[in-house]
C-alpha cells in the first residue's frame, strides 16, 4: 500500500521489527551456523560506513569517471569485512578472514545487498521526524541535548 508521496506503506512486520530488531526471521547461514540480518546497532552501522568511507570518497573525487572498476576492485575486497560486521551482531568473534575463507563473492554480495534493505526501514523512522518538525514542531531539535 502507498503513501501520499508515493512511498510504500511499512507492514505490520516491519513496525514490529523497528521496535524489536530481534525479531527478524531473516537470515544467512555460512558453514552451518545462522546469522541474523537485522537493523544494525550504530557501533556496528558505523563500522560498515567507515568500510565504504574511502571508496565513495573516490567514487565522488573522480571527474573522469574511471571510477566504476576501481570501486568494483575496492569493494570486492570490502565484502568479506563488511560481511563479517554483519555476521558480528549475532556472533562477536566472527573475522573477516573466517568469512573470506568459507564465502563466495556472490553469496557476499546477496547478503550486503539484502542488510542494506533491512537497514532502509530505518528510513520510516527519519521520515517519521521529518514529518514532526515540518507538523508545527520545527522549533524543537532533531536530537535533544543530553544534560552534562
Amino acid at each position: 500500500m502507498a503513501q501520499e508521496d508515493g512511498t510504500a506503506a511499512a507492514t505490520a512486520e516491519q513496525h514490529e521489527e523497528l521496535l524489536f530488531p530481534e525479531v527478524s526471521l531473516d537470515a544467512f547461514t555460512i558453514d552451518g551456523r545462522r546469522f541474523q540480518i537485522r537493523q544494525l546497532p550504530f557501533t556496528y552501522e558505523r563500522q560498515v560506513l567507515k568500510l565504504l568511507g574511502p571508496s565513495l570518497s573516490k567514487v565522488i573525487e573522480s571527474p573522469d569517471g574511471q571510477w566504476g572498476r576501481l570501486l568494483l576492485d575496492q569493494f570486492q575486497e570490502l565484502l568479506p569485512e563488511i560481511v563479517a560486521v554483519i555476521a558480528r551482531v549475532t556472533d562477536p568473534s566472527i573475522t573477516a578472514e573466517w568469512v573470506a575463507d568459507r564465502v563466495v563473492a556472490r553469496d557476499m554480495l546477496s547478503i550486503v545487498q539484502r542488510q542494506l534493505e533491512k537497514n532502509k526501514l530505518m528510513d520510516l523512522v527519519a521520515d517519521f521526524f521529518h514529518r514532526l518538525r515540518g507538523a508545527g514542531l520545527s522549533g524543537l531539535p532533531l536530537f535533544p541535548s543530553t544534560p552534562s
